[in-house]
């Protein structure tokens, strides 16, 4: 496997603050913005073709899935091999951020 990222490597969001290793080639990486999870060369491989066609929306695919919404395609993709742990805190994480989002988007329409 090549190596993952480390804090204070560039991301599509900014210098990585922490990373969090999810399984093996799969890290959750955390900007002071923003973050989301990085796939080695040989989990990008590893991804259905569906997965690998979709557009790059907010960051470069296949390489980099951003924390809100897109990171759910290697997350079920790879599921089996992340932690129960993980999965449950990265749900209640991805839970949170959405809600906020749709909070604060109410919030400047009021």
């Amino acid at each position: 496997m090549s190596a993952a990222p480390r804090e204070g490597d560039p991301s599509p969001w900014g210098r990585i603050d922490y990373t969090v290793r999810l399984a093996e080639g799969i890290t959750l990486v955390s900007t002071p913005g923003h973050g989301g999870v990085h796939l080695s060369p040989e989990r990008q491989a590893a991804l259905p073709e569906w997965a690998r066609s979709i557009p790059s929306g907010f960051c470069p695919k296949p390489v980099w899935w951003e924390e809100d919404c897109e990171v759910a395609v290697p997350l079920l993709v790879f599921y089996d091999d992340i932690a129960a742990t993980d999965r449950v805190a990265l749900k209640e994480r991805s839970i949170y951020e959405v809600a906020a989002s749709q909070y604060r988007r109410t919030e400047v329409a009021l």
